[in-house]
């Protein structure tokens, strides 16, 4: 066994840049493709679904190598992988948005968005943080809420179905308990989309070499400053 350790070919560590751009772009395609679904009950325009899963994706990366890495990276190297990831996700709002959404225009509800997303999971331990995340951005009642609305449609159902008078009433409270209960289920769907987005995004980092994360900001800095000039 010790011998085989010995002779074992070692994984190849990736490039920070390419890996941080990579698993970014993937979780945003995860996270567009998995919530749009009618399971999730997210009820807005295709746009506007778009934009927060983008910063959904900002917020599961950034925290994915946080979690993985909060003990093993020092400032620097935490503040080269935040450039590089930030640096990425400007300019793919750009592109994606189209100059529509601007991120210059967008950077303090983004900002405020992700900031809410890190409290609701520092405040609770999962699921509970997963169900308070999914309510926030499909602006859908509390897990809570939702539950003790089936209850209150239950109880209002019987009620309504013991009286002949409303008699004509009963099919439409019905479609909305089946809604309702239709809601609950989708804190389940959530419950499992976060966590295994999370998983594949540590899988990834793994990889990362972190010795060379100075250098990729590094890089990119250098870069950056010479559009900067370009435009003067």
């Amino acid at each position: 066994m010790k011998l085989f350790s010995i002779f074992k070919k070692k994984e190849k560590k990736v490039n920070p840049e390419q890996l941080i751009v990579s698993t970014f772009d993937s979780n945003y395609k995860k996270l567009l493709d998995e919530l749009t679904l009618d399971e999730y009950c997210w009820d807005k325009p295709f746009g506007i679904k778009k934009f927060e899963c983008f910063v959904l994706a900002k917020f599961v990366t950034d925290y994915s190598f946080k979690t993985l890495y909060a003990e093993d990276i020092d400032k620097d190297q935490s503040e080269g992988y935040e450039r590089l990831c930030n640096s990425h996700f400007i300019e793919q709002h750009d592109i994606i948005f189209n100059g529509m959404l601007k991120f210059s225009e967008m950077e303090s509800v983004i900002n405020e968005k992700i900031e809410c997303y890190k409290t609701l999971r520092r405040e609770s331990r999962p699921p509970e943080c997963w169900y308070a995340i999914y309510s926030d951005f499909s602006g859908n009642l509390t897990f809570d809420e939702a539950n003790e609305e089936v209850e209150r449609q239950i109880s209002g159902l019987e009620l309504v179905k013991s009286n002949a008078k409303f008699k004509k009433l009963v099919p439409q409270c019905e479609l909305k308990l089946e809604q309702t209960k239709t809601l609950t289920k989708a804190f389940m769907s959530a419950e499992v989309i976060f966590p295994r987005t999370i998983r594949f995004s540590k899988a990834e980092f793994k990889k990362i070499n972190l010795k060379k994360i100075k250098a990729a900001f590094k890089k990119l800095d250098k870069a950056e400053k010479k559009k900067e000039k370009k435009k003067k």
